[in-house]
């Protein structure tokens, strides 16, 4: 019996040698942020364990907690935060509760499943006590207001102006100016529709004014004089058909010499005007075609015909006899 006894006893230290180390390895704390709260406040529970490289938990049983009395969980963090120091994890979860009842309650001891090569055990907080109390009737509230000096106003903190605050005022000045334009355009539409079309006054140059200017202007450049008979004949004859059919309305710049001729016997030209116009384009074709060289003389002598033509057959207007 006595060997039974110190067997038994032996196995017993053993073991609790054996549990002692497994726990030894795991610390565990829950804290809360004050001992004391009004009744619907919340409060936050902080639960904490540390222990050695090669450990875990695996369990922590937060059914006890949701079973106290009194206590209400209102939100539990979701995963546990968690550090690794020097081989030492530390892992950290943050609970959210209230208390509806006044009174003093106790926060459960919350158990931490521990395992570590191969050996399990279970290791639980402390229990905690927490303190509610009533919320404090309106009339000593303000009692103790009165007894609190009135702190002094803060300055208002203007915020600086930005392009979000901007873009509503840029969009009705934007639509202001769209209406604007809009109605401006319908007036002026409305008012052009109200006065007569502008007439297009074209004023025609007389036919005698152009062959004088172009003359003139033929005469400067000296072309004969520079060996450039045939390019001066061309010239001379085509101012002298234009006016020709810019004063009388003959077809004379697409016609013939001959042609041309024909178109003149209504018209009442004397006929040494006939016979010096025959001359200068008969001459002009003998140039132009054939290749003539007319003596020198002969290009002034119808360069002044030229002009003289036109001086003496221009039109003028007949001007109004004023009533007496």
């Amino acid at each position: 019996m006595k060997k039974m006894i110190r067997l038994l006893t032996c196995m017993l230290i053993c073991w609790s040698a054996g549990m002692t180390s497994v726990v030894a390895q795991l610390r565990v704390s829950a804290t809360l942020d004050s001992t004391r709260m009004l009744i619907g406040d919340q409060m936050r529970l902080k639960l904490e364990a540390s222990y050695p490289e090669g450990g875990s938990i695996s369990n922590v049983d937060l059914k006890v907690l949701e079973d106290a009395e009194n206590i209400e969980i209102i939100s539990t963090q979701e995963n546990w935060d968690t550090v690794t120091i020097a081989g030492e994890t530390t892992v950290r979860r943050n609970i959210v509760f209230t208390v509806f009842e006044s009174g003093s309650f106790f926060i459960p001891s919350i158990p931490f499943s521990y395992q570590k090569n191969g050996s399990a055990n279970t290791i639980a907080t402390k229990e905690l006590i927490i303190n509610v109390a009533d919320v404090v009737p309106a009339s000593s509230q303000e009692a103790a207001i009165d007894t609190i000096a009135l702190a002094p106003i803060k300055p208002i903190y203007e915020e600086s102006m930005t392009f979000e605050d901007i873009v509503p005022l840029l969009l009705v000045f934007l639509l202001i100016g769209i209406i604007g334009g809009l109605v401006y355009f319908l007036y002026r539409r409305a008012q052009n529709k109200k006065l007569p079309p502008k007439k297009k006054v074209i004023v025609i140059e007389p036919a005698h004014i152009i062959a004088q200017r172009k003359l003139k202007e033929l005469k400067a450049q000296e072309l004969w004089q520079n060996g450039s008979i045939k390019q001066y004949q061309t010239q001379l004859t085509f101012i002298v058909r234009e006016y020709l059919e810019n004063r009388y309305g003959i077809s004379a710049l697409e016609s013939t010499t001959h042609e041309i001729q024909t178109d003149l016997k209504p018209i009442q030209l004397s006929d040494e005007w006939k016979g010096k116009l025959h001359e200068m384009l008969e001459l002009a074709d003998l140039v132009k075609f054939a290749k003539a060289s007319p003596p020198e003389a002969t290009h002034e002598k119808l360069m002044g015909y030229a002009i003289d033509f036109v001086e003496k057959t221009k039109l003028i207007p007949e001007q109004p006899i004023a009533e007496v």
